[in-house]
């Protein structure tokens, strides 16, 4: 298997956000919207990390090998996918061939690729939100996260009522809107 991001944006969706962050904050002038942005990027990345997700708008290549096929299905490996296409190496579009579904495992929904292995099949996937379409719980934490970020400048000391909030979600606000 073979994944790669080929495009990411880190600006779009901070930039998108700054006006309901900047409400929350209750900010009302321009002086601190550089940092509000730096604090956005920052909850953003956070968020990412922690959960395994891609909140900014990204494009992966995602070329996967026959054992990840098990009854015509392999797993996807980023999430939440947005759109995506499939291709096989002489520029066939197959798209029609395949969709991603959700398997709901213990109550963690996992995307699947559903449709059978070609050689060389390549998928490109786009994943992330604009503000239009972050989920609300998302948003919730990401500003909850950023406030916290823009109010406490300082160094945090674990332990201290100055500690980040939690940003783990639980595995089912991001499930397919394809």
């Amino acid at each position: 298997m073979s994944i790669v991001r080929t495009a990411l944006d880190r600006e779009a969706l901070p930039d998108a956000l700054l006006s309901i962050a900047k409400a929350q904050l209750r900010v009302d002038g321009t002086y601190d919207d550089g940092f509000i942005l730096s604090v956005l990027a920052r909850s953003i990345g956070r968020f990412e990390q922690v959960n395994g997700v891609s909140l900014n708008v990204a494009t992966w290549e995602w070329a996967p090998d026959s054992w990840e096929f098990c009854s015509n299905r392999a797993r996807v490996p980023v999430t939440p996918v947005t759109a995506f296409t499939a291709a096989l190496a002489d520029d066939t579009d197959v798209s029609a061939s395949y969709s991603i579904i959700t398997n709901s495992v213990f109550g963690v929904p996992i995307l699947y690729l559903n449709g059978a292995y070609a050689a060389g099949l390549v998928l490109e996937l786009e994943t992330g939100f604009t503000d239009a379409t972050l989920p609300a719980p998302v948003l919730d934490v990401v500003l909850r996260n950023a406030a916290h970020l823009y109010e406490h400048r300082e160094i945090l000391i674990p332990g201290s009522e100055f500690v980040a909030p939690d940003i783990q979600m639980d595995s089912t606000w991001w499930l397919p809107r394809l």
